[in-house]
This record gives structure tokens, sequence and C-alpha cells, in this order.
């Protein structure tokens, strides 16, 4: 389940990967073009950087294994 505002919080150990088309001319956290649809060969569901796994806390003594997944999303400005 995605809440929007929620996130890890303090986390250490994790990975995370970006999933966004490619065929945009400009692609940043705050601004993304629209995407050349003719160029593209590959549907994605939801553009993000995926944050998976990891420990979390804020002290590295406190050991609490995160599995969840968590989605940022990308192009829009937040104030």
């Amino acid at each position: 389940m995605t809440v929007k505002g929620t996130g890890p919080g303090h986390v250490y150990s994790s990975a995370m990967c970006l999933a966004a088309y490619t065929e945009r001319d400009t692609l940043s956290l705050n601004h993304l073009t629209e995407i050349h649809w003719e160029f593209v060969t590959r549907q994605i569901s939801q553009e993000g950087i995926y944050v998976f796994g990891g420990i979390k806390g804020e002290q590295a003594d406190t050991r609490i294994k995160d599995n969840n997944l968590y989605r940022l999303s990308i192009g829009e400005k937040v104030n």
C-alpha cells in the first residue's frame, strides 16, 4: 500500500532504483517534459525513485529490518 507523504524515515543499507522514461527532453526531480511516445518500446506503470530494503533507525544499533517498497515521485515540485 502506498501512502502519500510517508516514507522510510532514517534507513541505511537500502537499495534505490530510478524507473523513468528516457524518451523525454528533460528529466529532473522537479520537472519532466512530455514523453515522445513514438519512441517508447516499454511501458512504465509509475515513474519514480524506488527505495527498498534496509535497516531502519537513527542509530546503527537499532537493527529494525525494513522490507517495504517506497516510491519517491518525480516531476512534481514539493513545497
